[in-house]
C-alpha cells in the first residue's frame, strides 16, 4: 500500500511511509486456513494478510477460550475495506466475533485511523448467518458442529433427550 521500499532481509523498509497497525482477533476454532483481504477503496489495490496463532498443534492450550487468532496489517492514510476469506471457496466468510484493536498513534502524519477501515460482512442468504436462534446451533438437530467445547467435560448428542423428543 506504500510506494518504494527497500528489502532488508525478510522485512521491507519504506522511508517516507507513516503506518498505523490494526489487528483483528477472531475465535481460533475453524479459522486455521482463513486470510484477511484488505482492499484500498481509492484504487482497488488488494493485500492478503495471514494470521498469527501459535497453538494449532497444542491440543490442550488451543482449546482455551481466551486464545484468539490474530490478523494484523499496518496501513498508510487511505480508506480500506477488510473481509475474511475462507480456504476453499475464496469467498467472504464471517467469524463468530471480531475484536478490532488499533496500536498507538505514530509520531508522523499520513496514517490510517479507525474511521478509515470498514469491516465488510458477507451477504447471507436466509438462515445462513447463524443468528436465527438465541443460542448458535441451539437446536442441534443438524449436529453440534457449531458448538464450542472447551476445557473440561464432554459433549454428546442424545437422540430424543430434548423438549418434545428433540435431540439434546
Amino acid at each position: 500500500f506504500v510506494g518504494e521500499c527497500a528489502k532488508v532481509g525478510e522485512l521491507a523498509y519504506c522511508a517516507d511511509a507513516c503506518l498505523r497497525t490494526v489487528g483483528f482477533e477472531v475465535d481460533q476454532s475453524g479459522t486455521e486456513d482463513w486470510t484477511l483481504l484488505v482492499t484500498r477503496k481509492g484504487d482497488g489495490v488488494q493485500n492478503f494478510v495471514g494470521h498469527t496463532y501459535l497453538l494449532d498443534g497444542d491440543l490442550q492450550k488451543s482449546t482455551y477460550y481466551e486464545k484468539r487468532r490474530a490478523f494484523s496489517v499496518s496501513l498508510p492514510a487511505g480508506e480500506y475495506t477488510v473481509t475474511f476469506r475462507g480456504p476453499e471457496s475464496r469467498e467472504d466468510v464471517w467469524p463468530r466475533y471480531v475484536l478490532e484493536q488499533w496500536e498507538g498513534i505514530p509520531d508522523c502524519g499520513g496514517h490510517a485511523n479507525g474511521a478509515d477501515v470498514t469491516m465488510a460482512e458477507p451477504a447471507f442468504g436466509p438462515g445462513e448467518d447463524g443468528c436465527g436462534e438465541l443460542v448458535d446451533g441451539g437446536d442441534v438437530e443438524s449436529g453440534y458442529g457449531r458448538w464450542m467445547h472447551r476445557n473440561y467435560g464432554e459433549l454428546r448428542l442424545v437422540e430424543g433427550g430434548g423438549v418434545d423428543g428433540s435431540t439434546a
